[in-house]
């Protein structure tokens, strides 16, 4: 009878930048070869959303140590190891010094990079140093409920603010806020993060129930609350600033169309109500067509009684043209040419807007929420 002998051979486990998801079976396996910090995670936690970059980052930058992994196990399709390391919250890290008994994973995170955090803690626990992640450079504001005034409701600045929980951050929202804050230059994109009284006392300011709560403040601190979502998309939040803003910035190409065919020596000296001061600059033969709508709004303007008058006629021209622009079967030409003049429209309103911001006084408009546009 031959007999054959089957030798099994002993996993090798690698560091190679890569977090291991772990399962039941493969679990101890994994943890008495290496030191292993696992972490224990929901798919639909947010706060595991949120480590989930950083997480990653940290592995990553251990490509080359070979004796350190960095592992997940998802605690809802491994029941029993969620029972057996007494997982009673998400998300949860424990280190496995090549050992299947669990050590507690302790941290502190003050400020910076997450990732970077991870790190320090690791090497203590192995008399090791490693090199510091560089920081993410993000347009996105993070305050404290301290700076909130002076950031948020400063005059004559448009900030869009998001009041969120830790629990309720993920990263896909985070992601979203960091296009939009690289869409929208001009526009203030401020996170708050809730963890104190002092930070729900500005949540209660503004009746945020449920979080995350979004708002636009504009430039003169009217209020409007951002309701209908997509929350967690750049789509969603763009539609909305474009409709508040009067901005038309197109999420996919990073493009502001609402600057089409506006000329901006022009729009340098607007809201001139002075039809002859617009005529006197001079224009390329391709923008004289453009210039004499400027002129023709400049001198609609001038019979405007009021800046809330000449706005009300901007607003009411442009969803005009806006209803023009949506019918079929209008041609190329023509609809090219709608889409300037309801851009030019735009280019008067923004203007009349930052001069009325300028003129107004912080002691009547700074803490009074207006009624939406």
């Amino acid at each position: 009878m031959l007999v054959v002998s089957l030798v099994v051979l002993p996993v090798v486990v690698s560091g190679l930048g890569e977090v291991r998801e772990l399962s039941e079976a493969s679990f101890d396996g994994v943890v008495s070869q290496s030191n292993v910090l696992v972490e224990f995670y929901e798919p639909d936690c947010g706060h595991c959303e949120t480590m989930e970059p950083e997480f990653f980052a940290a592995a990553e930058s251990l490509e080359f140590e070979e004796d350190v992994v960095f592992a997940r196990v998802d605690t809802k399709e491994n029941p029993a190891l969620k029972k057996r390391f007494k997982i009673d919250g998400h998300p949860i890290f424990k280190w496995f010094a090549k050992s299947t008994q669990a050590q507690n994973f302790y941290y502190v995170h003050y400020s910076g990079r997450m990732a970077n955090t991870f790190l320090e803690m690791v090497g203590k626990r192995l008399d090791k140093s490693f090199p510091e992640l560089p920081p993410i450079v993000s347009k996105v504001i993070k305050i404290k409920a301290a700076a909130f005034d002076e950031t948020v409701l400063e005059l004559g600045v448009d900030a869009f603010v998001v009041l969120y929980t830790p629990w309720t951050e993920n990263k896909r929202v985070a992601e979203a806020l960091d296009q939009t804050a690289k869409l929208y230059a001009d526009v203030r994109i401020v996170k708050l993060g809730v963890e104190t009284l002092y930070e729900r006392d500005i949540g209660d300011r503004y009746d945020c129930r449920t979080y995350p709560c979004y708002f636009l403040f504009d430039k003169l601190n009217r209020r409007n609350e951002f309701v209908d979502g997509p929350f967690d998309d750049v789509n969603g939040y763009v539609r909305f600033l474009n409709r508040n803003l009067g901005t038309d910035k197109d999420p996919a190409t990073l493009d502001d169309r609402a600057m089409a065919g506006r000329i901006p020596e022009l729009d340098r000296i607007l809201p001139s109500r002075d039809a002859a001061a617009l005529d006197a600059v001079p224009v390329s033969d391709d923008q004289r067509d453009t210039k004499q709508y400027y002129l023709k709004v400049s001198k609609r303007l001038e019979d405007t009684a009021s800046d809330d008058a000449s706005l009300e006629y901007l607003r009411a021209e442009a969803r005009r043209l806006t209803a023009l622009l949506n019918k079929p079967g209008i041609s190329v030409s023509k609809r090219k040419d709608l889409a300037v003049r309801k851009n030019v429209l735009g280019a008067f309103a923004h203007a009349i807007d930052k001069l009325k911001a300028k003129d107004s006084s912080p002691s009547n408009s700074r803490h009074t929420h207006r009624a939406e546009l």
